[in-house]
């Protein structure tokens, strides 16, 4: 049964849901990254890691010169040093489909040469939840908050279906 789109869960809500018990907290995005199109920011950081994860809206721009932009100013709101990577995973909802996998795993980093890496990118369509996902290396760490995200835009779709 289709539930109506004002009463099915929120992906912010969702994510917090999901990302909330491993230690992330919400970080509100401030007026340069809200022009930019973040919607919300959530942030886990403890002695040994650094990770972030930003909810955004593409705009007219192509999605990896977009990708770019938010690795460098959401970095910037979120906080990164050459001693403190930023590990940060990226949803950002498209204003038609999603991004194939294909299209996505070229905006991911391969190498640790930066101080913000993007080590996910989610995209997705809002009206009808679908999504697409793809990720880097480092999963013994950060793969559980990226299969949160996943889980969290899974259940978006599932609730609009």
């Amino acid at each position: 049964m289709n539930a109506p789109y004002r009463q099915s869960p929120s992906l912010l809500e969702a994510l917090e849901r999901h990302l909330g018990p491993m230690g992330f907290v919400t970080v509100a995005p401030d007026d340069n990254l809200r022009e930019l199109g973040v919607a919300q920011m959530y942030r886990r950081k403890n002695w040994n890691t650094n990770r972030g994860v930003a909810v955004a809206r593409l705009g007219s721009g192509s999605l990896p010169a977009y990708v770019e932009v938010l690795r460098n100013e959401v970095g910037r709101g979120l906080g990164s040093s050459w001693w403190n990577q930023l590990g940060l995973q990226l949803v950002i909802e498209m204003g038609g489909p999603p991004a194939s996998r294909g299209e996505l795993a070229p905006l991911v980093a391969k190498v640790n040469t930066q101080g913000v890496l993007i080590q996910s990118v989610s995209t997705y369509e809002r009206t009808t939840g679908a999504f697409s996902h793809e990720r880097t290396w480092g999963q013994v760490i950060t793969g559980r908050f990226q299969d949160g995200i996943c889980a969290a835009l899974e259940e978006v779709r599932l609730a609009q279906a």
